[in-house]
Parts: structure tokens; sequence; C-alpha cells
């Protein structure tokens, strides 16, 4: 489980999760399901049952929040990364920034950024502003989320990439602080050094939780007030989870696995 809070400064605050992305690896088919939840997703809270938008579920800790989307997706999480603001700006800047192929040209609210239809070349702060973007795009959080999806997908690719993993210790410092994780430092070494025995190719799926959005006051955290959920459409919850039963079970997904999610 990967998820960023809406906060600058140190990464162990306590906020809202308002990036959410459940990433699924496969290192016998060399393949990688993001699946993107968003913010406002209806959830059943793990600790008592009552209904609220999976962004509030943050603010009782991250290990709430891993247990309601465990629920949520039949799925068992064996680790989790949790940055912010300021830990994502760094790490991109530590792997040299990013590359992303956006499909809509816009300026971003934060920053003034002017985003290119096509390739961009971004640094930390151009690609925080990036993803935070919303109010500019078609489909707003929607297409937010797809955003978030190509960042993690244009980091990983980076990360991999022969000038950067051969060099991972350096990187490694220098991101130190940057992001808090129940992986321990001999587990990622042993991924990065499995990757520098095989240099192999991955295959990375992007696939984003869909539903219906609607008006309401009976939210556990901001009862009585009227805000946004998004009921989750059942089809697509069945469908993401018979995905990640897939990438569970060692079984091979194909483009046209998650094409009818909206994926790529």
């Amino acid at each position: 489980y990967m998820t960023g809070i809406d906060t600058y400064g140190t990464v162990s605050a306590i906020s809202r999760a308002d990036v959410n992305l459940a990433v699924c690896v496969s290192p016998i088919q060399k393949q990688i399901l993001i699946v993107s939840i968003p913010r406002d997703t209806q959830i059943t809270l793990h600790k008592n049952g009552k209904m609220d938008k999976l962004t509030h579920s943050a603010m009782y800790g991250i290990n709430e929040t891993i247990s309601s989307i465990e629920d949520f997706l039949d799925l068992k999480v064996n680790y989790y990364a949790k940055t912010n603001f300021s830990g994502i700006t760094n790490i991109i800047d530590a792997l040299g920034g990013v590359t992303i192929d956006s499909p809509y040209e816009f300026t971003t609210l934060h920053g003034h950024y002017h985003i290119n239809k096509g390739i961009n070349q971004m640094d930390g702060d151009k690609a925080l502003c990036f993803v935070r973007e919303r109010y500019n795009l078609p489909s707003g959080d929607y297409d937010r989320g797809r955003n978030q999806q190509k960042l993690l997908k244009a980091m990983l690719n980076k990360a991999m990439s022969p000038k950067i993993i051969t060099n991972f210790q350096r990187i490694l410092t220098a991101i130190e602080g940057c992001f808090e994780t129940n992986m321990s430092s001999d587990e990622i070494k042993s991924l990065i050094n499995m990757q520098l025995d095989d240099n192999a190719e991955w295959d990375v799926f992007n696939v984003q939780l869909d539903g219906k959005g609607y008006m309401t006051d009976q939210t556990y955290s901001m009862h009585g007030t009227s805000i946004y959920v998004m009921k989750p459409y059942a089809s697509y919850v069945k469908k993401i989870t018979k995905l990640i039963d897939c990438v569970e079970n060692g079984d091979k997904i194909t483009e046209n696995d998650v094409k009818d999610l909206g994926g790529e």
C-alpha cells in the first residue's frame, strides 16, 4: 500500500490520505498492477464498521487505512510506504527527475506549471503539482488518480534504470527520512539485488476504481455535515479483486484484462 498525505514537513504526521495505491507485485511474471483508489471512495472502517471516506481513515492511523482496504478488496497488505508533499519532492529530485506522458495540456493550480500534452520532463516540485491537480482536468479527481499512477510508473522506470539502480545506496541515503515504511533495509536491498542480478523488464499495468458520487451527511468522521462521497461500482470491485488474485497466484495478466477498467 502506497499513500501520500496532504502535508509538508514530517512524514509521520497524522493527516488525510489523498493518494491511495494498492501496488501488487509478481516477481514470477515480472508484472506490477497499480490499483488507484480515489480518496473519496466510500468504505467501511475496520475499527467500528461505520461508513466513511477512505481519505478520512488515515486520521485514525495508517493501520486503520490498511485494515479497511484489506476488508474492502479482500487482500493482504504485506508492506506499506507513506510519504507527503516534501517527501515525494525530495525522492523525485534524488532520482534526477522523471519523464511523464500527459494526456492533457493544462496549467497546475499549485506552482502554475504549464503541462504539455505529451512528454514532460519534471523535477520534484513540478511532479508534485502535476499529481495534485484536479480542477483543470476534464474528469477531476478521476484524472488526478490516473496522473498519480503515471507518476509512480515513471518513478519505477527511473529507479530501475541502470544509472540509478547501480548507485542505489547513494539514492537510499539521499531519500532517508522522505518516506515511512515497514519494509526492512535488508528486504529493500534484496529486491534491488534481484533486479541487478536478472536485469528483467517489468510490465506495469494501471487500473482505477470508479463509482457514483453523491452527497451525504452520514459519514463517521463528519457526521451531520454534507460532503461528497463516491460509492464504488460493485462490478469494478469484483473485476479488480479478480486481477489482484491473478497477481497473487502468479498468473499472467494482459492489456485486455485491464482495458474495461480504463486501465493501460
